[in-house]
């Protein structure tokens, strides 16, 4: 095993100062609809992260969705940072999230295609694995997750919902200024004037296109209004503590392939697995359960193994929020004559921006995976992408 390098420590403060100075992602609003985005204190695993054996937890918890998330590890045993990153997509919320209402959104769902909809996220990941070669050889992992349940959020967690509804009503004030901002820009508008006289003496399809060229008009002038107050109420729900109550249900999958001396043309199944994690949320814990199945078709005519995986988790949130401790055990009992192993596992992450956190992961993992049993790592995750899209400013947020 390898020393811990001093070069690691300078890549942790790297992380620090990119995690506190980075600027996180703010509502988009103008025009008829308007924007927001939740809080972040539980990063979802990218899939394949796991089946690489860089993945921080075994059990995923579950977490905010977000249009597009990247992580990357450093490991103390290792000391590089970018061999092990992950990028995860959610197509529902790169899709403007149509049709869902933060109200919606707040409430979660019990529907298990609803929820499916709302939670399915692609991912990919990379790392470099130690097989026994001259060099470690790099690997891809592609995967997928969803949730079947979708707890409904924690209105009492932090003052959640007092912030809320502070927030909306605000929100509501300034959406009324910001109309009444874009009337007085329409009215004041000469060619919005001249097509709407042209329209009184117009008929038939001459009128219709009047109607249509002024309508365009009057969405352009609208688009040019800004109301500062609007984005700064908008702002404040983009950055409410977020935690959801209640039975959590996921379902997840991947495949991972090697590439022995970095060859294209080498490329081998390292393994593939299938699970499933199950749980529940209550006011300051949660408590998940995993079954997995794992196969390796064994590389360069290697003997194939199978495996599955059997554990728990119990995740405590801090009082005052952006602030998770964890603590895991998952035994992996081996089928067709492999050796049975165990890994046990303790995690701090800490939300350090609405959409940035840091998390440590320290105890023993299953042997060999990917190089040795030390369990050391660092890991920095990113949310981008809009949240949840009202379909109309006017529209009830809920009570």
């Amino acid at each position: 095993m390898t020393r811990l390098r001093p070069a690691l420590a300078l890549w942790a403060l790297a992380l620090w100062a990119l995690a506190l100075l980075a600027p996180p992602a703010h509502a988009q609003l103008g025009g008829p609809d308007t924007t927001v985005t939740v809080a972040l204190l539980r990063a979802p695993e990218a899939p394949g992260s796991l089946l690489l054996g860089g993945a921080p937890s075994a059990v995923e918890a579950p977490g905010s969705i977000r249009a597009l998330a990247v992580s990357t590890v450093a490991r103390a045993t290792e000391g590089t940072l970018f061999d092990a990153v992950a990028v995860q997509l959610a197509p529902f919320w790169l899709g403007g999230i149509a049709g869902l209402s933060y109200a919606d959104y707040e409430a979660g769902t019990s529907a298990p295609v609803e929820a499916v909809r709302r939670t399915l996220a692609v991912s990919a990941a990379t790392d470099r694995l130690d097989l026994g070669l001259a060099e470690p050889a790099p690997a891809v992992a592609l995967g997928a997750r969803a949730s079947l349940l979708i707890g409904a959020i924690d209105r009492g967690y932090q003052g959640y919902g007092a912030r809320r509804d502070s927030a909306v009503a605000a929100l509501r004030v300034a959406t009324t200024a910001f109309r009444q901002a874009v009337e007085r820009a329409q009215a004041a508008d000469a060619e919005i004037q001249r097509l709407t006289e042209e329209i009184r003496s117009a008929s038939g399809a001459q009128r219709r296109a009047l109607i249509e060229a002024r309508s365009d008009r009057e969405a352009a002038v609208a688009r040019g209004v800004e109301v500062a107050a609007q984005a700064g109420a908008a702002g404040a729900i983009g950055t409410l503590p977020e935690r959801r109550l209640g039975v959590s249900w996921d379902v997840a999958g991947a495949w991972a392939v090697v590439f022995p001396g970095s060859a294209f043309d080498n490329a081998e199944t390292y393994r593939w697995g299938a699970w499933t994690t199950a749980g529940v949320t209550g006011r300051s814990a949660t408590l998940l359960g995993v079954a997995r199945y794992l196969r390796e078709p064994g590389l360069s005519g290697r003997r194939s193994e199978a495996a599955v995986d059997l554990g728990g988790r119990l995740l405590w949130d801090a009082p005052r929020g952006g602030v998770t401790v964890s603590a895991e055990g998952v035994y992996r009992v081996g089928l067709s004559g492999a050796e049975d192993r165990y890994r046990v596992a303790g995690e701090l992450s800490v939300a350090v921006a609405p959409d940035r956190a840091l998390s440590f992961t320290l105890g023993r993992d299953f042997d060999g995976e990917p190089t040795g049993n030390v369990l050391a790592l660092l890991r920095l995750v990113a949310h981008f992408g809009e949240g949840v899209a009202a379909p109309s400013l006017a529209s009830p947020l809920g009570p």
